[in-house]
């Protein structure tokens, strides 16, 4: 039934007929161009580039809309203090751009946002790391990599403990084997090593008097 109302189709067994392919509908070629335009394919975040209605604090930038307020700011300051040294209020008229400081536990490319970044396993756990910036900035990226390099160390440190150990095997095992001595005459401790060398499993032994 689901896949009816997503592909359409004819019913097999309730004959209905669903004419238009809703998944056709929604991931047309047309409408990829616009989720482009919006930023979402790929991921760019385009929509929120010089558009009027997107909100801008002083300092998120160094382009032309930055020094227009800041313009605007020392416009500010200069009119409302001319008001107040000839005896008027200017202070009725005093407005303040102000810039909204995020908080966040750690500071911009540090190693402990990293550290937290690439320990975090859910988005409470992210938003505290990283203090509601954007999924696409460096240090995501560097904390993803992070990951990766701590994953991959912790597979070649597996790696050498098992051939530090094989490689111990291979020592004693030699140093028995060249003893030259029967099957019956080895030890308990003599077999599990020989055992080990030659990769047998062997179960149920104990010692005997």
């Amino acid at each position: 039934m689901v896949g009816l109302l997503v592909f359409g189709g004819t019913g097999p067994v309730s004959q209905f007929v669903v004419s238009e392919s809703a998944f056709e509908f929604g991931f047309s070629r047309g409408k990829f161009e616009c989720m482009e335009q919006g930023g979402a394919t790929p991921l760019t975040r385009c929509c929120l580039e010089n558009h009027s209605q997107v909100r801008r604090e002083i300092g998120d930038d160094d382009d032309a809309t930055n020094q227009m307020m800041q313009e605007i700011q020392m416009a500010n300051d200069i009119s409302t203090h001319f008001l107040k040294s000839h005896g008027y209020n200017g202070d009725a008229f005093k407005a303040t751009v102000k810039k909204v400081e995020r908080v966040s536990v750690t500071a911009k490319h540090s190693e402990e946002r990293i550290n937290m970044i690439a320990e975090a396993t859910n988005h409470g756990s992210m938003w505290q790391a990283m203090g509601a910036s954007h999924y696409t900035s460096d240090d995501v990226f560097l904390g993803v990599a992070k990951q990766n390099n701590e994953r991959k160390k912790k597979e070649l440190i597996k790696k050498k403990e098992m051939a530090l150990k094989n490689n111990k095997i291979v020592q004693e095992a030699r140093s028995i084997l060249v003893q030259a001595k029967g099957v019956e005459n080895y030890n308990i401790k003599e077999l599990k090593v020989l055992s080990q060398y030659y990769k047998i499993k062997v179960t149920g032994m104990k010692k005997t008097s």
